[in-house]
């Protein structure tokens, strides 16, 4: 699928959408943040561009470095309201 990118974090992934804005899904285990920056400047970008973070749920997998990647890049991030 063009403009979309699978980050591999280990035992998860992580996606990038790049589109009209750049856009993360999921931001992996505690730790992960460098990979992901690194990821982002890969594919062309800078972290700056961030403009969204996705997580699908609450769990450390798929949240654990959210608040590392939210400090770097002063992104917000959307979740469902029960998570």
């Amino acid at each position: 699928m063009p403009n979309v990118y699978s980050v591999s974090l280990g035992s998860v992934n992580a996606f990038l959408i790049d589109t009209d804005g750049l856009t993360l899904i999921d931001t992996g285990t505690e730790g992960s943040a460098d990979a992901i920056l690194d990821a982002i400047r890969e594919i062309g970008r800078r972290p700056e561009d961030l403009d969204c973070i996705l997580v699908t749920h609450c769990h450390a997998d798929h949240a654990g470095s959210l608040a590392e990647l939210k400090r770097a890049t002063g992104v917000e991030a959307h979740m469902h309201p029960l998570d």
